[in-house]
């Protein structure tokens, strides 16, 4: 029998369970995880794997609410599974990582992160540079997608987590746009931290898949601006919803080589508080998180803020109403008045909730219609340029020839537009779902006040 995880977290439980990547000592399998204490100290599951692949470079773990060690343990019993891709640890990791990352993102993509801030330039140096991008993705990425898809294989009945930070955010971005739309469905959300865009290096098929995340609002991928490693997004797509953080300029660590009048000394400690301000900021050094465990953003989330305005407005005059109530009734409520005041204070959290689901709505409305004419887009692109290649065809065999490259517009735009369509169409059944509720709950509250007459005498006294 699987263990209870809620699955409940807040945004730095979440950054807390991606630092599990990054272990003080090694795991056992059995082990249990927690988020740290400070912030509730919530159970992530057991450790089902260590998988430290040296072909390949890939570090990750595998997590799961049940105990792999127990007796009768199966693996179809698991429910939730959790994986965690590690990213870069020390010298001699960010040196192999980097020469790894490179069969990715070449010499010119390594140039950004260094210049790139020092100008306050864009992202993509490499494009500037006209550097020719290298296509062939790395083992490690290959390896990390087969870990993903043995995940989905291997606990058939689970639904899917992904946490990734830096070169771990690469791996779970390459990852999740490598998997089938069945095995996609089974992802329940993904986590990445300051890792470079990876979106300009998949394929057209991973690219839809990627777009496919993005529009069910589950692939978060978060970056901060102060650091030099998530490079690649500016204006460009991504995978999932970007998250830029509002971030601080992490301490560096002062040494006493900064205090010498030697050259030669004091050069030496710039380069040793460099790297160390790199490490504290690339490590999550600059965010910021309020007492409730919510992430700092820039721009916030303005529809979040607007719901959750509104559901505190209308919170704070339910409590008004409970002390106005008391203090006539000596100090005590009538069971009607406490089934009246929890039935309002249902209401206001309900529609801090409506509130945000309409906007949600609405940007995925414009996303879909922004899909379906890319898709539009991408076709049409096909299309011109087969008819110019085979200029000497007629139409048909210019489609034939489309057709034997699995070219057809079916699969570039009937299938993606119908999978965007019925993404859609999900939602709007959720949002008419709430909707549904949150009438009954208003007409709840009205219908007890209309059949207690003296409630609502105590409602008119306080002027109600």
């Amino acid at each position: 029998m699987a263990d209870y995880t809620d699955g409940c977290y807040t945004d730095e439980q979440r950054k807390e369970i991606a630092d599990l990547e990054y272990p003080k000592r090694e795991y056992n399998v059995g082990e249990r995880l927690y988020t740290q204490k400070d912030t509730g100290s919530k159970f992530v599951g057991y450790v089902a794997a260590v998988n430290h692949n040296s072909a390949t470079g890939e570090d990750s773990y595998m997590v799961v609410d049940a105990d792999p060690t127990a007796k009768g343990y199966k693996p179809s019993d698991v429910k939730h599974v959790t994986v965690l891709y590690q990213g870069s640890q020390n010298w001699q990791d960010y040196a192999e990582d980097a020469i790894d990352g490179g069969q990715i993102l070449n010499v010119g993509r390594f140039a950004g992160p260094i210049v790139g801030p020092v100008w306050g330039a864009a992202d993509d140096i490499g494009d500037l540079l006209n550097v020719p991008r290298r296509d062939v993705p790395s083992q490690q990425l290959l390896s990390s997608s087969n870990t993903l898809k043995g995940a989905l294989a291997e606990y058939k009945n689970a639904k899917v987590d992904v946490y990734g930070h830096s070169l771990g955010s690469m791996d779970g971005q390459y990852a999740l746009a490598s998997l089938s739309p069945e095995e996609s469905n089974r992802i329940d959300g993904a986590w990445l931290y300051e890792g470079p865009n990876m979106y300009s290096f998949l394929t057209a098929d991973q690219r839809r898949v990627a777009d496919q995340f993005s529009a069910r609002g589950i692939v978060h991928n978060y970056i901060d601006r102060k650091d030099l490693v998530p490079i690649g997004y500016g204006n460009n797509a991504h995978i999932g919803n970007l998250i830029v953080v509002d971030s601080n300029w992490a301490p560096g660590e002062m040494n006493d080589e900064l205090e010498s009048k030697n050259p030669a000394v004091f050069l030496v400690g710039v380069g040793k508080y460099a790297w160390s301000w790199f490490l504290k900021q690339h490590g999550w050094g600059g965010y910021q998180f309020d007492k409730d465990g919510r992430l700092k953003v820039v721009g916030g989330d303005k529809a979040l803020d607007e719901a959750s305005e509104l559901a505190d407005k209308e919170l704070g005059a339910v409590d008004d109403e409970r002390k106005a109530l008391e203090k006539n009734n000596g100090g005590k409520l009538t069971g009607a008045e406490t089934i009246y005041l929890d039935e309002q204070e249902a209401g206001a959290i309900v529609n801090g909730i409506h509130s945000l689901t309409q906007n949600e709505l609405q940007e995925m409305q414009g996303w879909c219609n922004g899909a379906c004419a890319k898709a539009d887009e991408e076709w049409q692109g096909t299309l011109h340029d087969a008819t110019v290649v085979g200029q000497n065809l007629s139409a048909g065999e210019v489609m034939d020839a489309l057709a034997a490259g699995s070219a057809t517009k079916e699969r570039i735009v009937s299938n993606p537009q119908a999978q965007y369509q019925a993404e859609l169409n999900g939602f709007v059944g959720q949002v008419s779902v709430f909707d549904d509720l949150a009438g009954k709950i208003n007409q709840a509250a009205q219908t007890l006040v209309s059949t207690d007459q003296q409630l609502a005498l105590q409602l008119r006294a306080i002027g109600r």
